[in-house]
């Protein structure tokens, strides 16, 4: 079974239950972050293989953003950004430290939409809604 296997199950209750955007709470290297889980817009482009959309915010740090697309199997995004942005060591093996990873991440992602939301969750949430309908966007694009 894939790494983000739920990805695939998530997205269907998404989809049944018409929800455009959900999160999850994720620690990874005993960081909390919100994950906002988003589904793809019928006429906007997306990477081969993708399944959704996955914006990683640290709850600790000004609330500093990753928007990547993702799959079962994996993130689509360039190492050195991943790197970077998770705090991985360039002495890391970056195969290694992708497989962790999402291991840890798989292990986090609900496979249903969950309604208990923490207050941060809740104001993301709220706060991306909200930025959508400035723009003039039904569904939050990212």
């Amino acid at each position: 079974m894939a790494a983000l296997e739920n990805l695939k199950v998530l997205k269907k209750d998404m989809e049944r239950r018409k929800t455009d955007i959900d999160s999850f709470l994720f620690t990874y290297e005993k960081f909390e972050y919100i994950v906002l889980v988003r589904l793809y817009e019928r006429d906007e482009p997306k990477p081969d293989f993708a399944l959704l959309k996955l914006e990683f915010v640290k709850t600790w740090a000004g609330r500093e953003r990753l928007r990547v697309p993702a799959n079962a199997s994996s993130l689509i995004v360039e190492a050195g950004m991943f790197r970077h942005y998770f705090g991985i060591p360039y002495g890391a093996k970056l195969g290694e430290a992708f497989r962790q990873f999402y291991g840890m991440l798989g292990e986090f992602v609900p496979t249903r939409v969950v309604p208990d939301k923490s207050d941060a969750e809740r104001k993301e949430i709220r706060k991306q809604k909200e930025d959508a309908k400035k723009s003039g966007v039904f569904s939050p694009q990212t």
